[in-house]
């Protein structure tokens, strides 16, 4: 996905929540995983809802999307990472909305 539109949507999320889409490569959960475990859980700044954290745990575990629906994840305060941080997890998203 175009660097500058994922950073502009998650800039303008008028509630800080944003769905992300992954690509269905390895290269889409290396990215998750890497997001997830740098950036999300108690104390840091990006959040995961208990309903998504089940999934994005057992397919970082495993290393396998298993279903298609696996690859969209909402995330709250994606906005708190700096704009080189997103670029880099944006080369690995397929779709995002807010």
């Amino acid at each position: 996905m175009d660097g500058k539109i994922f950073i502009n949507t998650v800039r303008t999320s008028s509630d800080q929540t944003v769905q992300v889409t992954f690509m269905n490569s390895r290269k889409g959960i290396t990215a998750l995983t890497r997001l997830s475990n740098a950036y999300c859980g108690p104390g840091k700044s990006v959040k995961i809802p208990d309903t998504d954290w089940l999934f994005v745990s057992a397919v970082c575990a495993s290393r396998s999307w298993e279903v298609d629906n696996n690859r969209t994840v909402t995330f709250k305060g994606l906005e708190t990472l700096d704009d080189n941080t997103l670029y880099q997890f944006a080369r690995d998203v397929e779709k995002i909305a807010a």
